[in-house]
């Protein structure tokens, strides 16, 4: 039996509805991509958010963790969360419900969890270091990573953090508000080889972050991205600053993995 999900990320909410980002209303895009996926044909096993849910780790979360748990909460399937670099990951689990999962012991209270759908085991980590762009997992995260994979079962990895450097330059180098920042985990490569050495029992990493779609498949492992619900970012070769791309429409993508492999369907919402 297939396993049916929708990916969104990158919500980006402020602290009430009037918030604006490149001189968007985000909320109304938020709540485009909500209603859009509310209006699809089917009913998937549950909804994941990759992260910043918010726009601001301290000042003014607790509003949009509020605003996000009026438009997610209304979902009738579960809404996994993971925690982004704008994020607060106390007002984050304690605002939001979590539908049940394994809550994993790692140091500095970082959200990470499993849980089963289906035939699949879910890994949930949180890669959140600072406000910093750049993510990076402690010892004991790679731990739950080799748990998981020792178990010798199909499974998925739920991250908001991209893992290495795909050819676009401002990932690895910008202006950040506190200097020269990255958008990768620092030590992604200790993650992938790790995957990469699976055996085929990873089906595919989801993440967000990066607020563009990329499909990047490397020594067998599948890593998926999807655009932002709030505005979109530049991402071609070559490009090394960042082009924030306001005109470009909001989005999610439909997942399905099962005997046929693992589908990503994108779809956009124009508002």
């Amino acid at each position: 039996m297939s396993l049916v999900f929708i990916h969104l990320s990158d919500s980006h909410l402020g602290a009430d509805e009037e918030f604006r980002l490149q001189d968007v209303r985000v909320v109304d895009r938020v709540n485009a991509v909500a209603k859009a996926v509310r209006e699809l044909p089917f009913r998937p096993d549950f909804i994941l958010h990759s992260g910043d849910v918010s726009n601001q780790s301290e000042l003014g979360a607790q509003g949009a963790y509020e605003i996000a748990k009026r438009i997610f909460g209304a979902f009738d399937v579960p809404v996994y969360y993971l925690t982004g670099n704008h994020d607060d990951r106390d007002a984050l689990r304690s605002t939001l419900k979590f539908p049940e999962v394994e809550w994993l012991d790692t140091p500095g209270k970082r959200l990470d969890y499993r849980f089963r759908a289906k035939d699949f085991s879910i890994l949930a980590l949180d890669a959140r270091q600072s406000e910093s762009a750049e993510g990076d997992l402690l010892a004991e995260q790679l731990g739950h990573l080799r748990n998981i994979i020792a178990e010798k079962k199909k499974f998925l990895l739920f991250i908001h953090y991209l893992a290495f450097d795909i050819g676009v330059p401002w990932y690895l180098g910008f202006q950040g508000p506190e200097g020269k920042d990255r958008m990768i985990i620092k030590n992604g490569m200790e993650m992938h080889k790790l995957l990469a050495g699976a055996g085929g029992l990873c089906w595919g990493v989801f993440f967000g972050h990066v607020h563009a779609t990329h499909t990047v498949f490397r020594d067998g492992v599948l890593y998926s991205s999807v655009r932002a619900c709030s505005v979109n970012i530049g991402a071609w070769p070559g490009l090394s600053e960042v082009i924030f791309q306001p005109e470009v429409p909001a989005g999610f993508h439909v997942v399905q993995v099962g005997d046929f492999g693992t589908v990503v369907t994108p779809h956009t919402v124009a508002v």
